[in-house]
C-alpha cells in the first residue's frame, strides 16, 4: 500500500462539507474523543483543518519513515459546489493515506471521519424515505 501527503485543499474541502452539510444552520457536526466533545465551526475550522493535516502527514512519515514537517494554511476551498457523492470519496481517499500509522482507528481525525460521514450519508438521495429495519415484507424503494 502507498500513501502520499494530501493537498491542503484537500483537507480545506473536508472541512468545508462538515460546515456546509450541516444538518440545520444551528446544529454543528460533533464527534466524541478523549472523553471530550469536538464541534465543527467557523471559530475551530483552521484547528480542525491542521489536525487532520497532522494525521496525514503522521501516517506517511510513519509509513516511509521520514520526517515531512506540517504545511497547513485554513482559508475556503477554491471551489466550494462539491457534491455530497464527491465529498463522501474525498474522505475515503483521505483515510487511506492516514491509516497506516499505528492507533489510527482511534484517532481524532478517525472520528471526525465517521462523524463527517455519517453526516454526509444522510445527505444522500432517498435516505430518508429507505426503511429502517427490513424484513421478508419490506420493499426496495425501485419496487414502491
Amino acid at each position: 500500500m502507498s500513501a502520499w501527503v494530501v493537498d491542503g485543499e484537500h483537507v480545506r474541502v473536508l472541512v468545508w462539507a462538515g460546515l456546509h452539510f450541516r444538518a440545520t444552520t444551528d446544529l454543528e457536526l460533533g464527534w466524541y474523543y478523549r472523553k471530550k466533545w469536538h464541534y465543527l465551526n467557523r471559530e475551530s475550522a483552521a484547528e480542525v483543518g491542521k489536525m487532520l493535516m497532522r494525521a496525514n502527514v503522521a501516517s506517511v512519515n510513519y509509513r516511509y519513515d521520514e520526517s515531512t514537517p506540517v504545511s497547513y494554511h485554513h482559508r475556503a476551498p477554491r471551489h466550494t459546489s462539491w457534491s455530497v457523492a464527491e465529498a463522501l470519496k474525498a474522505i475515503s481517499c483521505y483515510e487511506y493515506q492516514s491509516s497506516e500509522r499505528p492507533g489510527w482507528n482511534r484517532s481524532q481525525a478517525k472520528i471526525f471521519c465517521n462523524a463527517l460521514k455519517g453526516l454526509l450519508l444522510r445527505r444522500v438521495d432517498g435516505y430518508d424515505d429507505a426503511p429502517w429495519g427490513i424484513d421478508s415484507t419490506t420493499k426496495p424503494r425501485a419496487e414502491r
